[in-house]
């Protein structure tokens, strides 16, 4: 490799499986999608359980020495233990949809040298928040260790990697189990340096685009700038210099993107049939006619195909609909005007600044802040809970595609909050970086 290599094998830390005989025990998903209830139920389900270290009960800042005291005791006590040789590890997720088809989604862990954003190599597509920020890094200082990947997407329609890695897959995974909730995991690791070498060679100039992880990316980023204040010649080789990824083909057919669901609460003087009227100018309204949760997804997808499409619902199913956008009337809108050309074609572009700003008056601030919005990821609910009168109103989108997010990316744009949702999510717990040297 070169002597200052992009894309890295490393010496990942994971649990010993002499001393943890079943992962599915201890790995959890990211800490920011454990409520506290699955707090709870993780921390009663094994005494090693990553979510003590990811995602300690301990009050205020206690829980970062609590969670950095408990990481050294596992070190020691051998619980987790790091590998003698730097690796690339490729993982297989075997999931299944709520219609019962099987997915197997590929990808590999490995460490990406971390880039200012300004340098192009690495490119986000959504905005992030301080408060996160400040609560992974004083986690990171506290274990010195990158806990959890950011999950990135690189182009490879020809499927080099997997080629190049088929031989190893072949041969029995070093971690094979299944998790409570029915996903199987199997891990395989790349220590060869000649295949490294070329894995390097293949990606290590690709841009890469954050799927999911913005803020453990720039957390990663902070630290690296700490630790490069305190060591002014330290910009090679050092662990602190490079982030761990997880990294997925995007022409990879286990690649799932679902939408996310909005729900409007709390609007004042809010009437259905006055929302349909202001909407009429710009979209096509159609009765749904449908309860459903799979046929109504069906019918979205289809009506999503020749414009932007949305599915209104209303605690009385009877009102449901289909709106589907007058396209030129949106070019023409004011909000429009305003919109760059990359977001312009976005289904959550459209919801956000035509029809939640333009016509129902609620400005980006108030979206920003979710005074009056609800995201829903599961269809199912967003459905159920509106029926309950949860909200006043929902709509249901189609998910985003993932051209579309690239060409946000590739012009310097973030998307609207809570575009994306990458499913599943990578489990924590599988495999770290530690930046110690």
């Amino acid at each position: 490799m070169t002597n200052n290599p992009k894309l890295l094998p490393f010496k990942g830390l994971r649990y010993n499986a002499n001393k943890v005989s079943n992962l599915a025990d201890v790995v959890t998903p990211p800490y920011d999608v454990i409520n506290p209830e699955m707090q709870n139920e993780f921390y009663e389900r094994h005494p090693y359980n990553f979510v003590k270290i990811d995602l300690n009960k301990e009050p205020g800042d206690k829980r970062y020495e609590e969670a950095g005291k408990l990481f050294k005791q596992w070190i020691d006590a051998g619980i987790l233990v790091q590998d003698e040789k730097p690796a690339f590890y490729f993982h297989h997720q075997i999931f299944k949809l709520s219609d019962g088809h099987e997915i197997t989604r590929k990808g590999f862990f490995g460490v990406r040298r971390i880039e200012d954003f300004s340098e192009g190599g690495i490119k986000p597509h959504e905005k992030t928040l301080e408060g996160p920020k400040a609560d992974r890094l004083k986690l990171m200082r506290a274990t010195q260790t990158q806990l959890s990947p950011v999950f990135s997407l690189y182009s490879d329609p020809q499927k080099n990697i997997d080629a190049l890695v088929g031989k190893i897959k072949s041969e029995k995974p070093l971690i094979d189990f299944v998790t409570v909730e029915g996903e199987r995991h199997q891990l395989w690791k790349a220590e060869e340096p000649s295949v490294c070498t070329k894995i390097n060679s293949f990606l290590g100039e690709q841009p890469l685009f954050i799927a999911d992880g913005h803020h453990r990316y720039e957390t990663s980023l902070n630290y690296r700038n700490e630790c490069r204040q305190k060591n002014p010649g330290a910009v090679n080789l050092e662990p602190f210099n490079y982030g761990i990824m997880y990294f997925s083909n995007m022409s990879d057919e286990g690649l799932i993107i679902l939408p996310i669901h909005r729900a409007l609460h709390s609007i004042k003087n809010f009437k259905f049939e006055a929302l349909l009227e202001k909407l009429r100018p710009y979209f096509e309204i159609t009765p749904l006619g449908e309860t459903n949760p799979q046929k109504i997804v069906e019918k979205l997808a289809e009506a999503g195909k020749q414009a932007h499409a949305f599915v209104l619902l209303t605690k009385d199913s009877k009102q449901s609909c289909i709106i589907s956008l007058k396209r030129q009337d949106w070019i023409s809108s004011l909000v429009a005007k305003t919109v760059s050309e990359s977001l312009r074609p976005l289904d959550v572009t459209v919801l956000h600044r035509l029809v939640f700003e333009e016509i129902l008056g609620i400005s980006q601030t108030a979206q920003a802040n979710q005074e009056n919005i609800i995201y829903w990821k599961d269809t199912k609910k967003a459905i159920n809970e509106t029926q309950k009168g949860a909200c006043e109103i929902t709509f249901l989108l189609n998910p985003t595609r993932i051209q579309d997010m690239e060409r946000v990316a590739m012009a310097g744009e973030k998307m609207p909050q809570k575009s994306t949702y990458f499913y599943p999510k990578i489990l924590s717990g599988l495999v770290m970086h530690p930046l110690w040297v």
